[in-house]
This record gives C-alpha cells, structure tokens and sequence, in this order.
C-alpha cells in the first residue's frame, strides 16, 4: 500500500497530452529536478516518502490550472491512506473510495509530464 502511495505521489507528477503547454517553464524546470532527485531513490523509506511529498508538493504549486485538481486527489489520497495507518479495512476502503481517482489523476500527471515536458518520470 505504501509503495503504491509513494508512487502515486511520484506520479502525482504527470498529466494528459492534451493539456495545454506548462504554466510557463517554471513547471517542466521543476519536474525534471524533481525526476532526477528521486531517480534511483528507496520509496520504501520513510524518509524519501517525505522528502518525495513535500517536492512534489513545491512542483504541484507551480503546475498549470489544468492539472490542480489532478495534484489535488493525489495529495488527498495520499492523505486518506496515512490517515488509514495500518488499518487493513480502512485502506481497503480508501482505495475503493479514492483509488481510481487518484490513478487516474497521476496518470493525466504522468503523460503531462512526458508530452508536454519531456520529462519521465522516477517509476516507483
């Protein structure tokens, strides 16, 4: 469950190829400094899971109006999942809740990020 968050928030980093362009450079900038930051990274340790949320989240204020509420159900659904704690009926739960939006949001973040800005993202 947690790997799966982690690579949602990394992913949370990613959008449709039908969006328009990026809300100047300043996003693409920051989406290949984030993709280079956490390449080759453990998103099993709690400390990069951190580290991975708090970037994305400095990436996500810059992203275009097209992709806020994409950035948006990522983080809340990361949330709702560290809100589960261990719980194995309350993740289930969350993930029959929020889980597709959520995949669907990184995946619109995700071919943003490759279509876009020409930036891949780390696959976690």
């Amino acid at each position: 469950m947690r790997r799966r968050l982690a690579a949602l928030v990394a992913a949370v980093t990613v959008s449709l190829g039908s969006v328009t362009a990026c809300s100047g450079d300043d996003y693409c900038a920051r989406l290949k400094d984030y993709a280079a930051e956490f390449e080759g990274k453990d998103f099993t340790s709690s400390a990069v899971k951190a580290d991975l949320r708090q970037a994305a989240e400095k990436v996500a204020k810059s992203a275009p109006a097209e992709l806020q509420d994409d950035w948006k159900a990522v983080f809340a659904y990361d949330d709702a999942l560290r809100g589960a704690g261990g719980d194995s009926a309350k993740l289930r739960d969350v993930l029959k809740q929020d889980g597709g939006k959520a995949s669907a949001a990184s995946r619109t973040i995700e071919e943003q990020a490759e279509g876009t800005c020409h930036v891949k993202l780390p696959n976690t």
